[in-house]
């Protein structure tokens, strides 16, 4: 399931069914477990099938995503096992859907919640990567500065 994204929506052009075929096995997997987990990888896999129709890009997979993905906000709030992470990542998926749709104003309110969520969790490597990826747009460079490096403390060298 974690593959699907990666795997077919980052390709340079694939077939929407293929992205489908995968989530359709990796839910088909999902019914036939009986886990604890099963409701957060259920959340995790929706969110990775909305980002493979975000990337493949036409008005119908954007639709698509559309709503999947405000289905999944919706109903976010009512998630037991949701944490930062997740809301992050579905946040940044939500940002980027809106980038597609050209909906600035709702890319730049979902973009700027994700930075906020991740920075407030210390989840260090998803607010690097929203800046990276959304800051420069954002204008937000004064809210939002780089987080400094520790600085390294060298031993002397023996002389």
């Amino acid at each position: 399931m974690r593959y699907l994204s990666p795997t077919v929506a980052h390709l340079r052009r694939f077939a929407i069914s293929e992205a489908e075929g995968l989530y359709f096995q990796a839910w088909a997997m999902l019914d036939q477990r009986d886990a604890p987990d099963n409701e957060l990888l259920s959340i995790l896999l929706r969110q990775a099938l909305a980002e493979a129709y975000v990337e493949h890009g036409t008005p119908r997979s954007l639709r698509k995503a559309d709503s999947l993905l405000n289905w999944q906000f919706d109903t976010l709030q009512q998630q037991a096992q949701v944490g930062p992470i997740h809301t992050t990542i579905l946040l940044k998926t939500l940002a980027h859907l809106c980038w597609k749709q050209q909906s600035h104003e709702e890319w730049r309110y979902f973009a700027g919640q994700a930075l906020d969520i991740a920075r407030s969790a210390g989840l260090q490597h998803q607010a690097d990567q929203i800046r990276r990826q959304y800051v420069p747009r954002l204008n937000l460079k004064a809210l939002y500065p780089p987080c400094p490096i520790p600085d390294v403390v060298l031993m002397p060298t023996p002389q």
